[in-house]
């Protein structure tokens, strides 16, 4: 497998993460050490606090909300021993206890090692805009 097919393969697995509402399966397809996330609504998070602040989040999110996200990739760009992602995320939330869908669209960056893991799925270090509960209701 390549390399941009493997990120490719990793984009799946996190679209699918939200789809599913699977809180593990979505931290799986991010690195342990390293890793920064930046919410739309909220500070930037680095390290485990970052891994928490997702975990948190997204328990939120799937308890609240039915999530459809759809990915798209503008650009995978490899260079030396890191790979980039840019495109967006559309969310299509929709309440629990009924109420109108939101729907988001955001500006996605996504890094990570070239060097992926034996399971195709990259390790991603970072993301950008990642869609929150506290981000729909803002």
């Amino acid at each position: 497998m390549d390399d941009i097919y493997k990120i490719n393969v990793a984009k799946t697995e996190f679209r699918e993460a939200y789809n599913t509402g699977e809180v593990d399966r979505l931290l799986a397809v991010f690195t342990d050490d390293g890793f920064t996330s930046m919410f739309e609504s909220g500070p930037s998070q680095f390290g485990g606090r970052a891994r928490s602040s997702l975990r948190e989040e997204a328990v939120k999110l799937f308890a609240d909300y039915s999530v459809q996200m759809n990915v798209i990739i503008i650009d995978i760009i490899v260079q030396g021993g890191t790979a980039y992602d840019y495109g967006w995320h559309e969310f299509t939330l929709r309440p629990k206890d009924g109420g109108e869908p939101i729907r988001k669209r955001l500006p996605t960056l996504s890094c990570g090692a070239k060097i992926l893991q034996a399971t195709g799925r990259s390790p991603f270090t970072s993301t950008i805009r990642t869609c929150a509960k506290s981000s729909a209701e803002a």
